[in-house]
């Protein structure tokens, strides 16, 4: 008989694109990720990011992006760009600490998952497991 493995992780060797601008927040959740499994490319820009999957050769599973980048760029457009680029609706996660109503219209009208920082490793890991399944 076939023993099976309940805690199968959905997150194992998933490869995701991190697009952070805070070099604290990005290590803090990279460190995360990879905790779980998940090939992390960290990134802090759009370009940046648009780079780093011409490096990887292969789109990421997943890409989280914070909502606000620098130079007036944010992670809305960044994900929306990636997309574009690689011609996969990608699931993507917004983090935001951005408490305003706005922030939530803004992800909603792209259709995309948004958490409030401090992200709570519990949440983060069970949308990213959710959106990966």
């Amino acid at each position: 008989m076939q023993h099976l493995d309940f805690r199968y992780n959905v997150l194992e060797g998933r490869k995701v694109l991190l697009i952070e601008n805070d070099p604290s927040s990005a290590e803090a959740m990279a460190a995360l990720l990879e905790k779980w499994g998940c090939d992390v490319a960290t990134t802090t820009s759009a370009t940046d990011a648009m780079e780093s999957i011409g490096a990887l050769g292969e789109p990421p599973d997943a890409i989280i992006a914070d909502l606000h980048l620098d130079h007036g760029e944010n992670g809305l457009d960044a994900v929306n760009s990636i997309r574009e680029l690689i011609k996969i609706d990608v699931p993507a996660i917004i983090v935001t600490a951005d408490y305003s109503i706005e922030a939530e219209r803004e992800a909603a009208v792209y259709g995309l998952e948004l958490l409030r920082k401090p992200v709570k490793p519990a949440e983060m890991r069970s949308l990213l497991s959710f959106l990966l399944a």
